[in-house]
């Protein structure tokens, strides 16, 4: 049976297995939960100093933000991961893993260990420092009102939100800087490789006329496009998964996967599920900028349920872009979207004066800086 008959033969049974994933209680929101009541227990409960500000309201505007930048730079910067004595951090590794797949939390924690790195290569001109994290828990986590848990830093910015025992993951950034390790005990340690090798693979595997519709010319501004809670698409086009042979899809779908298995199995299979659900036919493949390894360029895959960005950004004076960043969202669910609203539709309403940023379809991005 050919990729494309299997991909058939199973879709119905994808699409059952989104609305039962989404009508039975997650694993992973009692597992966060826990994970942040035992991080929020081994920190000052009176009169935290700032660096450990673990609990935030649920509606602080900051949730909705999606900062990468060196160090805890926003003014609730959370509980700081260096701020904190040996066992809280234990904790905070145990929140971090919490709503990571194995994979996903290795691939963490190397991004954070990235700053030695730059430490190493801009002794002069930044601090470096891997501890430079804040944990956030935004609500009562496990209680009935929605609640959240971030986790974010430089090249890294985890968001989970939770309500009624479901929980979204996204949106998720990733970044790496440097991508390759080239001096050092750890020469040759590629960070995100296979999120830009299947890009490259993807591409380097499309016909004339595909890539005359699939690639452009134009290398994107070096920021990636802030997305968040209210769908909406970039709107130059792409090439359709449709009119790619069976091999393209199936790296297509490898590619995807790469992002979405970030998240637990449990996560990651709901948001697989939907991707198929809204058709997988659909999702549109764009490439701007050359299309061989080491140089600048960018893609985007694109559909109604997921936006996908990869940019190779080439900092000052680095003629081989190794530097990465990503974005993964659900812009139908980016920072529980769907959820406040279903919480807000069945009565339930937020003091007047109070705007929940994803409830408004909104994301926070910073302004552009090379970090």
């Amino acid at each position: 049976m050919s990729a494309a008959l299997r991909l058939a033969a199973v879709a119905p049974s994808l699409c059952a297995l989104a609305v039962a994933m989404q009508q039975a209680p997650s694993p992973v929101a009692a597992d966060l939960a826990a994970a942040a009541r035992a991080l929020a227990a081994s920190l000052p409960a009176n009169a935290p100093p700032p660096e450990l500000a673990l609990r935030q309201p649920f509606d602080a505007t900051y949730r909705t933000y999606v900062d990468f930048f060196p160090g805890v730079m926003a003014p609730n910067g959370g509980a700081e991961l260096g701020a904190m004595g040996l066992g809280s951090r234990r904790a905070a590794h145990a929140l971090l893993a919490a709503g990571l797949s194995r994979e996903g939390y290795l691939l963490a924690t190397r991004i954070m260990s990235l700053e030695e790195e730059l430490r190493a290569l801009e002794p002069t001109t930044r601090t470096r420092n891997p501890t430079d994290y804040g944990f956030h828990v935004f609500g009562e986590p496990g209680g009935e009102a929605p609640w959240g848990v971030k986790i974010e830093g430089h090249h890294l910015s985890l968001n989970f939100t939770a309500h009624g025992g479901q929980v979204r993951g996204t949106p998720v950034f990733l970044g790496a800087n440097p991508a390759e390790v080239r001096s050092g005990p750890y020469t040759g340690t590629r960070t995100l490789a296979p999120h830009g090798d299947l890009g490259l693979a993807l591409v380097g595997a499309l016909t004339p006329a595909q890539r005359a519709v699939a690639v452009g010319d134009q290398v994107a501004s070096g920021q990636i496009i802030p997305r968040g809670g209210a769908p909406s698409v970039v709107g130059d086009g792409g090439l359709a998964a449709r009119d790619m042979d069976p091999a393209q899809r199936a790296t297509l779908r490898a590619l995807i996967e790469t992002y979405a298995h970030v998240l637990r199995p449990e996560l990651a299979g709901e948001e697989l599920a939907r991707i198929d659900a809204a058709g997988f036919d659909g999702l549109q493949f764009r490439w701007l900028g050359p299309t061989v390894a080491g140089r600048r360029h960018y893609y985007r895959i694109e559909g109604q349920t997921v936006l996908i960005e990869f940019d190779r950004v080439a900092d000052p004076g680095q003629n081989d872009a190794n530097h990465i960043h990503t974005i993964w969202h659900d812009p139908e669910r980016d920072f529980g979207l769907d959820l406040l609203r279903e919480h807000y539709e069945h009565g339930h309403r937020h003091e007047a004066g109070h705007e929940h940023g994803a409830e408004a379809g909104h994301v926070h991005a910073p302004e552009r800086r090379d970090v």
